[in-house]
């Protein structure tokens, strides 16, 4: 059945008009989603393909033949970050009518300025929202002038009113696990779905130390009033049992058990003392904040409780000779896996990413057959002359030869000779390596190699972030330029002239000091493979963003090189390979 009338309709509502095969590749979608009753499509998009409008499109046309009377509820639309949920905002919305229910923009509240409770000296944020305080005391005033114009206020009004919601991961996991206040939508469109499994088993993380227990009683024995006496003796049983490594495989659900408790007694009491001091604003926020924060902790422990997910427990030990500061307990998700049907709240999902794979979606999230799964994979959209990979004089790279001096001074020489050679063009690049610790040492070769009034060096340093440096190697615009990180195989958008190469010291490998990335390795060593050929694939796409562009991508790792140049990669027809011992 053809959907070309519904689709262009759909088209003409959000502002768009199709471009190259999206027409066809809408239709694709629609097609398997209401012809096959498919519940779940996988969408791998090149880079260059338009997944934000095709997945607009989809959501809105599918909602508009299966509802044509109901105009709101059509879509999620997740992203990863609040920077891509705004760039998707900016794409759709109307600008000129803030209230409008086509497109609504929500984020935690912690994202929001309060302009009723903020000063030039310090600004405050809607997590500290005093509207309820405003209303009981009667403040009509304040209320006109910030609380009914407040854009935290008016998107939670509007949100369950937009025909499509942009919001994170995050967001929509903390609502599906635990609120469950966000109506049923149409279709679910996970942007950038590569990352949902490592997305959702960080958000239900469960994380706690022994200096965190003694902070927590501190915490209460500072907010709360007197009493409260077997919260201190249950935080202090817990923190010997840490500081004892008494905590094992066979002890630490009923550890858990006995920390949920505690925590619901303290946000049960916060919530009570919070009402009582609803006049005092000061104090009712800082009590009111404290009771979400242990809701939210215990959350995660009785999800864990409630659903018995597999999972992965991992005691940690206090050890100046490991660098570990604090006894610490980590339980975390091994997979999404089937808690993905506790997560979905729409009759379609719709997963997209240039990099995702129908192996992967279907291992991690346990994709049940019977709900009918579809793979569609769309061809490139660039040129593959335009996206050259070269192996430059490629080396074993593993957790051994890279504490080899004599390895680290190869790689440093070797990157300096591209740099080198890129310069001398007059053309600018980045290097994506594995440690804050190999960075300064390529950039410190690269100083003393390479005169300063050649190449501007940009290197992030740890703790600062990577925003800020990439908007400054942006703005520079005297010559040929570097930027080195170990953060930027996703989120980097370098066009053009921006970036005409891009260097991969070492393979993106999980770290198996990560018992979960371990277990992942061991089991599923398919995945762990996976998930870093993803990963080389997404920082191989940082400076080629358009058909008419191009840049070049050095890999340094023999690693590396297997994994792109195997039968198996689904990727590698967007990319020319060729090997090089010499520029």
């Amino acid at each position: 059945m053809s959907y070309k009338t519904q689709i262009l309709e759909a088209y003409d509502r959000l502002g768009f008009a199709p471009r190259g095969k999206q027409l066809d590749h809408v239709e694709r979608i629609i097609g398997a989603m209401l012809d096959d009753n498919m519940r779940h499509v996988i969408l791998s998009a090149p880079t260059g393909t338009g997944k934000s409008i095709i997945g607009a499109v989809v959501a809105d046309a599918v909602h508009t033949i299966k509802t044509p009377f109901q105009d709101a509820n059509a879509s999620f639309l997740l992203t990863a970050t609040n920077v891509l949920g705004q760039q998707y905002y900016d794409t759709f919305s109307n600008p000129n009518d803030p209230r409008d229910t086509t497109f609504r923009f929500i984020k935690g509240a912690s994202n929001y300025t309060c302009d009723a409770l903020s000063t030039p000296e310090e600004q405050q944020t809607a997590e500290n929202c005093s509207i309820r305080i405003f209303q009981k005391t009667g403040m009509d005033e304040v209320l006109a002038a910030y609380c009914n114009n407040c854009e935290y206020q008016i998107n939670r009004s509007l949100r369950d009113k937009s025909r499509h919601l942009i919001t994170n991961y995050s967001y929509y996991f903390t609502d599906r696990m635990a609120s469950e206040l966000l109506a049923k939508r149409t279709v679910c469109v996970f942007d950038e779905a590569h990352l949902l499994n490592d997305l959702y088993t960080d958000h239900c993380a469960i994380n706690f130390t022994e200096k965190g227990l003694n902070l927590t009683a501190t915490e209460v024995s500072e907010t709360l009033s007197l009493g409260h006496t077997e919260i201190f003796k249950h935080l202090k049983t817990i923190g010997s049992l840490l500081a004892n490594e008494k905590i094992t495989n066979d002890t630490y659900m009923s550890v858990i058990r006995l920390l949920a408790d505690v925590y619901i007694t303290i946000a049960e009491a916060s919530e009570q003392e919070a009402e009582r001091n609803i006049r005092n604003r000061d104090r009712y926020l800082k009590i009111n904040k404290m009771m979400k924060k242990y809701f939210g902790r215990a959350g995660k422990i009785l999800d864990l409780l409630e659903h018995e997910y597999p999972h992965v427990f991992e005691y940690k030990a206090k050890s100046p000779k490991t660098g570990q500061a604090d006894h610490e307990v980590i339980i975390k998700p091994i997979f999404v896996s089937a808690m993905f049907e506790k997560l979905i709240n729409a009759d379609h999902n719709l997963l997209m990413s240039a990099t995702i794979s129908e192996q992967y979606a279907k291992r991690t999230l346990q994709l049940d057959p019977a709900d009918k799964v579809k793979h569609i994979r769309l061809d490139p959209q660039f040129p593959r002359e335009n996206k050259k990979v070269i192996f430059y004089k490629p080396m074993t790279l593993n957790y051994t030869s890279m504490k080899d001096a004599e390895t680290i001074k190869k790689l440093c020489v070797n990157t300096f000779q591209i740099v080198k050679h890129h310069t001398d063009l007059g053309e600018r690049g980045i290097i994506l390596a594995p440690s804050f610790a190999i960075v300064e040492s390529i950039a410190g070769t690269l100083r003393g190699a390479l005169d300063a009034k050649q190449v501007k060096i940009f290197e992030h340093v740890r703790g600062e972030k990577l925003v800020d440096w990439i908007e400054a190697f942006k703005a520079y615009n005297k010559g040929p330029a570097v930027f080195l990180t170990p953060s930027g195989f996703e989120g980097l958008d370098l066009p053009q002239d921006l970036s005409r190469y891009q260097i991969l010291v070492k393979t993106p490998w999980g770290s198996l000091g990560d018992k979960r990335i371990k277990l992942i390795a061991d089991i599923y060593p398919d995945i762990y493979q996976l998930t870093a050929l993803m990963k080389i694939t997404q920082g191989a796409g940082r400076s080629v963003r358009s058909a008419d562009d191009y840049a070049t991508t050095y890999i340094l790792d023999q690693s590396a090189q297997r994994l792109m140049t195997a039968s198996n990669n689904e990727w590698k027809n967007e990319f020319l390979f060729r090997f090089a011992s010499i520029l």
